[in-house]
């Protein structure tokens, strides 16, 4: 039976079969005293409602936090909003977008008075031959812009240049014609002016054409560098069809330009990233080659070739001497001359490339946009596949915990699967984020979990873009897709 996924969403009805446990024993309901451990939408302690986009077609697609977790600045698709995590005041609006927002990162910015960069991800779809640009926006420290734009007065601009149109109209066909026929002009020349003044608003900005593939950490975290992917199709001979190759820039923020480009020997990147230390970087084809680069001479330092496959992706872990390296291999059956394929997933060393665990392919989805890793500071790699969660413990080769939710129907896992996933407090909580909306808490030294439950209904079907951790406060923040961005102190 065919389901689209509004439909699910409203019939979908949350349920754990297996649930986090410490040696056998499962997690229970933590025991609070303000709050119960298992809230729904509109249980929460605080809530900010978020600008709609004019576009019907746009949504909350995401969200980021400064590095000193002052500031939140989300987006509705076409428009940024920066709010004080605090005073839940709004110090900062951003409508120079021409192209839709994919993803929000800051860093420090790097003069005396201090402040942040925002970086804005934008492109026109996820197909490789779009438009994509990448956006940089210096803020003060109190959030503000340090060079304010010039802004157009467009209601009044709209209503000074309407009124030579709708009088002529009222003498030709009366008023109440008149403006039945001038709505769709007046809402066309709206949008015109808007895009004028998106234009405006960019003009001064820093942006560069590129993006910054499938990772977490495109800029060093002391914010001086930019790792990004730069389209290079060039056509190739006797062919209209052009090749996707791409090559990866190291930038300098400081400096304002390009510090050198990394040898990738043609193949297409789609994953690359920062060490936590800063000192190296790695790059991930699509194929499954691995390199780790010296950052700060650009040298190759090593190579890793996984089974050939696709969508390959790479984590590091957070003492910068292991990465994971995880995707789809190919299986050749040549007796049947059959090809499948089947998640791989393996850690390695990073100064000399030895493959140090590898993990078991038939507990993994064989769709790699549904599979999702964290590594914890305890070397422990949290996995999300489709709608179960595993702990794997690399060094010791051991799968601790799990916990699976319950469907009915295996074909909606593409509805309903953990699409995101974070060790917090020096990893000992993590938080799962399923795509119908629901977050699951789980502290593992108490054995204990909390719960945020998208409530059943049309009115909630819509599905949770982002969720972020205040350690100082205990607080979850989520950014929901009814334009509301929720906190709920644990």
């Amino acid at each position: 039976m065919q389901m689209d996924r509004v439909r699910f969403l409203e019939e979908f009805a949350y349920e754990v079969e297996k649930d986090f446990d410490v040696n056998s024993t499962p997690s229970s309901w933590a025991d609070t005293e303000l709050n119960p451990a298992h809230r729904y939408w509109g249980d929460e302690d605080h809530r900010l409602e978020l600008p709609r986009a004019d576009d019907s077609t746009c949504c909350l697609v995401t969200s980021a936090l400064t590095p000193d977790k002052k500031f939140i600045a989300v987006s509705n698709g076409l428009v940024v909003n920066l709010y004080d995590i605090k005073t839940k005041e709004c110090h900062m609006v951003f409508r120079g977008l021409v192209l839709p927002i994919r993803g929000l990162e800051f860093s420090n910015l790097l003069t005396e008075t201090g402040g942040y960069r925002l970086m804005i991800s934008s492109s026109e779809s996820d197909r490789p031959d779009s438009d994509k640009s990448l956006m940089f926006l210096e803020l003060g420290p109190d959030g503000g812009r340090v060079v304010q734009p010039q802004l157009l007065n467009i209601d009044r601009i709209l209503e000074s240049s309407m009124s030579p149109v709708v009088s002529q109209l009222n003498d030709l066909c009366g008023s109440a014609v008149a403006s039945s026929l001038l709505d769709t002009t007046r809402a066309e020349y709206k949008s015109a002016l808007a895009r004028l003044q998106a234009t405006l608003e960019a003009k001064d900005l820093l942006q560069l054409n590129g993006v910054t593939g499938d990772c977490t950490s495109s800029i060093s975290s002391d914010g001086e560098l930019l790792l990004y992917v730069r389209p290079d199709n060039p056509f190739q001979k006797d062919s209209s069809r052009p090749r996707q190759n791409t090559k990866v820039i190291v930038y300098d923020l400081a400096q304002s330009r390009q510090k050198y480009i990394l040898d990738n020997q043609g193949d297409t990147i789609n994953c690359v990233g920062f060490s936590p230390d800063d000192r190296s970087i790695a790059t991930v084809a699509g194929l499954g080659t691995l390199r780790i680069f010296d950052t700060k001479s650009g040298e190759c330092k090593c190579v890793i070739d996984a089974p050939r496959g696709q969508r390959y992706r790479s984590l590091w872990s957070p003492d910068s001497k292991h990465i994971l390296l995880h995707g789809m291999a190919k299986q050749i059956n040549e007796q049947r001359q059959t090809v499948s394929q089947t998640a791989y997933m393996a850690v390695y060393s990073a100064e000399t490339g030895e493959h140090i665990a590898q993990y078991n392919p038939s507990d993994l989805a064989r769709r790699s946009e549904a599979i999702m890793t964290a590594w914890s500071p305890r070397n422990e790699i949290a996995i999300a596949s489709e709608t179960r969660i595993l702990i794997w413990k690399p060094f010791e080769d051991t799968t601790s915990t799990s916990l699976l939710v319950k469907l009915e129907n295996p074909f909606m896992r593409l509805y309903a699967h953990f699409v995101e996933l974070m060790w917090v407090e020096e990893g000992k909580m993590l938080i799962a984020r399923l795509s119908s909306g629901t977050i699951e808490v789980w502290d593992q030294d108490r054995n204990v979990k909390w719960r945020i439950e998208r409530p059943r209904g049309p009115a909630l079907a819509r599905s949770a873009r982002g969720c972020h951790w205040l350690e100082e406060s205990k607080t979850l923040v989520s950014l929901d897709n009814d334009a509301a961005l929720r906190f709920y102190d644990l």
